[in-house]
């Protein structure tokens, strides 16, 4: 027996930019602007339940989380990382991907959604296995299968996936390391949903831009209340949001999580995990650490990216300049590197690059401080930074918005990369379009600068390293700038991609 519901689906525009040839990169905040007293905007949507992204070392020490996986799977499957199947993944042929963990949690629920992958791969239809613990305290597991009716498509504005998919469910039982599959009663699988350009699972986005049009995947499900205290009348193009029986503040208390349509066991709440999502940090991970040893021409002896880049962080602590290299690819596979050399004057807090017609694959630059003539430059990428990769867009010195890299390292002891994963939404995002359009103006630079710095996400010098490496990431969050952030060790030679998601810090070292 199986319950079927439907989740449903926009497909990405391209937009085309022009701008200046001659490119300023600068470095130093003027604490000369901004309104101290500013804060940070806070989120306005109120949801009944938590939705937060984890990655498996963030949820390693988390004791309900072990304890239900640990139950469900094996003793020591969560110890394990997941590395050995279980007697579970070996009778259904897959495997539990830990690279994604989805949470969500009310009062008295939580429920972990992993991928599953098969030994067969088949593109018609994608499977999660959901892990919840009721008030009950004895956790359940189910496969999730979402039978695709077409591929799932990207939303730039919620950075979320449309899943045009039939659900099915199957409840499964471990017990006494033997499985047992039970159809006997299910539950429904119901997602929390937003409409915005095509109806898909609601993430952080979707909550943080607080529509008031939110809605349960499920019509039977009791309705979603807005942030304004008033409940969505329905569920916008893809579907109505049920009838009544939230509270106005959303609040845990008020959440009944138990839908009218459903069987005894009451519904499964998830949100899909899909393998786009997954491949996504692999695949910039794969072409970050493929990019620092690929080799740097006109060069003895022989170096590659990653050397200029730890020649620049030896610099960092010694010099009081502005220097950097720019890349040029040596053909269309950018295989290997040209190596241009920029450098400023003593002090200056801009430094020029002219770069021709020369399409950059690789900026690096580094951040110096001057203590004697109060030059201190900020120990994550500046605005002006950001700046740059924009008008590099704009006016075609970019090789591939795909495949550019961004780093930066400081004499603050930090070392960053930064990727562009969709220049659409780099270029038409509301910050852009108000700041980066007039940024020769000089009212514009500065309400820019007094948003990033102390009227809104304190990104200053004279904050910690991790102060400002949070808030630079909810910056990037917040202002939905389509760009991927990236922690390097000492000698760039380990990555870890760090993001700011529901509300929560998050770190994915890349493998």
């Amino acid at each position: 027996m199986e319950k079927r519901n439907r989740l449903k689906i926009p497909l990405k525009s391209i937009v085309l930019l022009f701008g200046v040839l001659f490119i300023l990169t600068n470095c130093q905040y003027d604490d000369t602007v901004g309104d101290i007293n500013g804060t940070q905007d806070q989120v306005k949507s109120k949801i009944p339940f938590k939705l937060k992204e984890k990655t498996f070392a963030e949820l390693h020490d988390d004791s309900r989380f072990v304890g239900a996986v640990n139950h469900v799977f094996s003793k020591g499957k969560a110890n394990a990382n997941f590395n050995a199947r279980t007697v579970m993944e070996e009778q259904y042929g897959f495997t539990i991907d830990s690279t994604l963990i989805k949470e969500i949690s009310t009062e008295g629920y939580t429920s972990y959604t992993f991928f599953i992958r098969r030994d067969t791969i088949s593109d018609n239809f994608i499977e999660n296995l959901v892990v919840e613990i009721d008030s009950t305290n004895i956790p359940k597991a189910y496969i999730i299968k979402y039978v695709l009716n077409s591929e799932s498509r990207y939303i730039a504005d919620d950075k979320a996936y449309i899943l045009d998919a039939e659900t099915e469910i199957t409840p499964i039982e471990y017990n006494n390391s033997q499985l047992k599959t039970t159809y006997d009663s299910y539950g429904c699988v119901i997602t929390l949903m937003c409409p915005w350009k095509g109806d898909h699972p609601a993430g952080d986005a979707c909550i943080a831009a607080d529509r008031g049009d939110l809605y349960w995947s499920d019509p039977e499900c009791p309705e979603f209340p807005t942030s304004s205290g008033t409940s969505s009348s329905d569920g916008g193009d893809g579907g109505g949001g049920g009838s009544g029986g939230s509270s106005s503040d959303g609040s845990d208390d008020d959440f009944d999580h138990s839908c009218k349509g459903c069987g005894d066991t009451g519904e499964v709440i998830t949100t899909p995990i899909i393998d786009e999502e997954i491949q996504e940090t692999e695949e910039d991970c794969i072409k970050l650490k493929n990019l620092i040893s690929k080799s740097v021409t006109n060069q003895l002896p022989r170096k590659e990216v990653g050397t200029l880049l730890n020649q620049l962080q030896d610099s960092s602590s010694t010099t009081t300049k502005e220097m950097g290299y720019f890349l040029n690819p040596t053909d269309t596979t950018e295989s290997q590197f040209i190596p241009s050399y920029f450098e400023g004057e003593e002090n200056a807090d801009e430094v020029a690059m002219d770069l021709g017609t020369n399409a950059v694959s690789v900026l690096m630059h580094l951040h110096y401080n001057n203590e004697t003539e109060n030059k201190k430059q900020l120990s994550v990428f500046s605005l002006q930074d950001i700046y740059e990769m924009y008008q590099f867009i704009g006016t075609g010195h970019i090789f591939s918005p795909n495949t550019f890299t961004n780093f930066l390292t400081t004499e603050h002891g930090t070392n960053y990369a930064i990727q562009i994963n969709d220049s659409n939404a780099f270029v038409n995002s509301s910050f852009a379009i108000k700041y980066f359009i007039g940024w020769e103006f000089s009212n514009f630079r500065e309400e820019a600068e007094n948003q990033y710095g102390a009227k809104r996400y304190n990104i200053l010098p004279d904050k910690t390293n991790g102060q400002n490496e949070l808030a630079f990431t909810k910056f990037l969050a917040n202002e939905n700038l389509g760009l991927t952030l990236f922690r390097a060790n000492d000698d760039f030679t380990e990555f870890t991609k760090i993001e700011y998601k529901n509300g929560t810090f998050k770190e994915t070292p890349c493998n």
